[in-house]
C-alpha cells in the first residue's frame, strides 16, 4: 500500500519540515484504517439487524418479505451463514428449490467452522431441495452425511428410505425403514412407508400388515394409507376389504377422482355393476372432462346390458378426445351387440383410419359387414386381420363361416383347420368343422365328425346342441336330395 523506504527517509530526514510531513501522513493513514474498521463494524451490525428482522418475518410465514430483507442483508455481508441458510429455507417454502439449493451449497462451501448441529440441519435442508428437484440419489448422499452426524435419528432413516424407494432400491429402502422402526416403533408414518416398499415388491400381505399397523397407531392417517391398503387387499382378491378401505379413503378425501375411479373399478371386478356405475358417476362429477371415466362407465353399462347409456358415454368420450381409435372401437362393439351394423361399420372404419394395422378392428368390421350381408367386403376384412396377425384364430374362423355360406367349402375347411392348428383349444373351430363336413355330405357318425364334436364338448360347448345341429343339416340334405329325385 505504501513505500516503506520512502517513509524511512522522511522519518530520519534532518529537515524538520519533512519530519512534520511524515507525522501528518501517518496520522491520515491511521485515521483511514480506523474509519474502515468502524464502517465494517457498522455494516456487520446493520446486516445482523436486517437478518434478525428477516428471521422474524419468516417465523410469521411471510416468506417473500423475508427473502427481500435477507437479500438486503447479504448485499451488505455476502457470506453470512445464518442469512444464507434462512434465505434457502424461505425459498424452499416458496417452491423455489433450485434457488434454495444454491444458498445451501454456498453455506456448506463457505462455512468451515460450522458445528455438527448446523451441518446436520444443512444436509437435511439440502436433501429436501434435491427431493423437490427429483434428484433422489443426491438426496440420499446428504441423508447419509446427516446420519453420520446423528446415527440414532429414526426420521433420517425414514426419509432416506423413501428416497431409496423413489429410485427403486427396494432392499436398501426396506433396510432403512426397518432401522427407523427399530429406533422408534411408535411412528405410524414409518410403517406406512415400509408398506409402500412391500407394495412395490409385490408382497401385498406384508404391506397390508404394515398399513394396518400405521392405522392402529394413528387412525387419522391420510387417505393414501387407506387407499394403499385397499389396493393391496384388491391384489390378493379380498375385494370386500378393498371396498371397505377405499370407502374410508373417500370419506377423508371425498372429491378425489382417482379414489372414486379405483373404487368403481374394484366394484366392477366384484360384479357389482350398479355400485360401480354410481362410483364412476361421482368421479365424473369431480372430473367432468376426463374421457377415460366416460369410457370406463360406458363399458360397465355394457356389462349391465344397458347399451343405450353405454353409447351415450362413448359419444361423450369421443366428443372430448376424437383421435383415440379405441373409443370408436368400443362404441362400435356396442352397435354390434345392438345389431346396428351400419353404425358399427362406420365406427370400426373410424378406428382403422387412426390405427390401420389393428387386426381386431378389421375382424370386428368384418363382423359388421357380415351383418350387412356384404360378404365379400367382410372376407377382405378378415383377410387383412390375418395379414396383420397370422395367428388370430377368430379371423380364420369367421372367414371360414363366410366361405361356407358362399359354398366355398374347400376354403372354409382350410380356415377351420388352420384355427385348430394355431390354437388346439379353440372350441368353435371344431364345432364349425363338424357342421361343415356334415354339409359336405360326410356321415355324421363317422370319426371325422364325432371326434370334432367330442373335442368341442370337452372345451365347453354343448354337445347335445351341436349333435342336434349336425342331425338337422343331415335331414335338410336328405330332404333336398329327395326333392331333386322327384323333379
Amino acid at each position: 500500500m505504501f513505500n516503506s523506504n520512502f517513509f524511512q527517509k522522511l522519518m530520519f530526514h534532518p529537515n524538520i519540515k519533512y519530519k512534520t510531513l511524515f507525522i501528518l501522513l501517518l496520522t491520515l493513514i491511521l485515521l483511514n484504517c480506523n474509519n474502515n474498521q468502524t464502517e465494517k463494524i457498522e455494516n456487520t451490525a446493520d446486516s445482523t439487524e436486517i437478518t434478525n428482522l428477516a428471521l422474524d418475518l419468516k417465523s410469521q410465514g411471510l416468506f417473500n418479505e423475508s427473502v427481500e430483507k435477507l437479500n438486503e442483508s447479504l448485499q451488505v455481508n455476502p457470506n453470512q451463514p445464518k442469512a444464507l441458510q434462512a434465505r434457502g429455507e424461505s425459498l424452499l417454502l416458496l417452491g423455489k428449490p433450485q434457488e434454495a439449493l444454491n444458498d445451501f451449497n454456498k453455506t456448506i462451501e463457505t462455512s468451515t467452522s460450522l458445528d455438527n448441529q448446523k451441518k446436520l440441519e444443512l444436509y437435511k435442508l439440502r436433501a429436501q431441495a434435491y427431493i423437490y428437484l427429483g434428484e433422489n440419489r443426491k438426496a440420499i448422499e446428504d441423508f447419509t452425511e446427516a446420519i453420520k452426524l446423528d446415527s440414532n435419528n429414526a426420521n433420517l432413516y425414514s426419509k432416506r428410505g423413501k428416497s431409496y424407494l423413489e429410485v427403486i432400491e427396494l432392499r436398501l429402502s426396506l433396510k432403512d425403514y426397518d432401522q427407523a422402526i427399530k429406533i422408534d416403533p411408535s411412528k405410524a408414518e414409518y410403517y406406512a412407508g415400509r408398506g409402500d416398499v412391500f407394495t412395490k415388491k409385490g408382497d401385498y400381505r406384508m404391506a397390508i400388515e404394515d398399513y394396518g399397523m400405521a392405522l392402529q397407531l394413528d387412525p387419522k392417517q391420510s387417505a393414501d394409507v387407506y387407499y394403499n391398503r385397499g389396493s393391496a387387499f384388491a391384489q390378493i382378491g379380498q375385494m370386500n376389504d378393498a371396498v371397505k378401505h377405499l370407502t374410508a379413503a373417500l370419506r377423508l378425501d371425498p372429491d378425489n377422482a382417482k379414489l372414486q375411479t379405483y373404487l368403481a373399478v374394484t366394484l366392477g371386478e366384484m360384479g357389482n355393476y350398479s355400485k360401480s356405475i354410481e362410483a364412476f358417476t361421482e368421479a365424473i362429477r369431480t372430473d367432468p372432462k376426463n374421457a377415460e371415466l366416460y369410457t370406463d362407465r360406458g363399458n360397465t353399462y355394457v356389462f349391465s346390458s344397458r347399451y343405450s347409456e353405454a353409447i351415450n358415454d362413448f359419444d361423450m368420450a369421443i366428443s372430448l378426445i376424437d383421435n383415440r381409435p379405441e373409443l370408436y372401437a368400443d362404441r362400435g362393439l356396442v352397435h354390434l351387440l345392438l345389431e346396428n351394423y351400419a353404425n358399427a361399420e362406420s365406427d370400426f372404419s373410424n378406428a382403422l383410419a387412426l390405427s390401420p394395422q389393428n387386426h381386431i378392428y378389421y375382424t370386428r368390421r368384418g363382423n359388421a359387414r357380415t351383418g350387412l350381408k356384404d360378404y365379400q367386403a367382410a372376407i377382405e376384412d378378415y383377410s387383412l386381420a390375418i395379414h396383420y396377425n397370422p395367428d388370430f384364430v377368430q379371423a380364420y374362423n369367421n372367414r371360414g363361416l363366410l366361405y361356407r355360406n358362399i359354398n366355398r367349402f374347400d376354403l372354409a375347411l382350410d380356415d377351420f383347420s388352420q384355427s385348430i392348428k394355431i390354437n388346439p383349444d379353440y372350441p368353435y373351430a371344431y364345432a364349425n368343422r363338424a357342421l361343415l363336413n356334415t354339409l359336405r355330405g360326410k356321415d355324421p357318425t363317422s370319426l371325422l365328425i364325432t371326434q370334432d364334436i367330442k373335442r368341442a364338448g370337452a372345451l365347453g360347448l354343448d354337445i347335445s346342441q351341436l349333435t342336434t345341429a349336425v342331425q338337422k343339416i343331415k335331414n335338410d340334405l336328405e330332404t333336398t336330395n329327395q326333392t331333386s329325385t322327384i323333379k
